[in-house]
């Protein structure tokens, strides 16, 4: 094995890692901004699935 390949095959491997770790960060603050206010956004979904056009207007119209 030579070093060029070598060293190819720990930069994939610590690429592949830190993609990895990035992923799992990200998917824990979102649960955790989730578990903060998980009545805003489900009432904001609610709205969104009831009534999509009414939610986009009235947030158009916000400064």
């Amino acid at each position: 094995m030579s070093i060029v390949r070598f060293g190819l095959f720990w930069i994939r491997k610590l690429l592949l890692i830190g993609v990895l770790l990035i992923v799992v960060v990200m998917v824990f603050v979102s649960f955790d901004n989730f578990n903060q206010h998980p009545n805003d956004i489900t009432q904001e979904f609610l709205q969104i699935t009831e009534n999509p056009t009414q939610v986009l207007s009235s947030s158009e119209k916000e400064p």
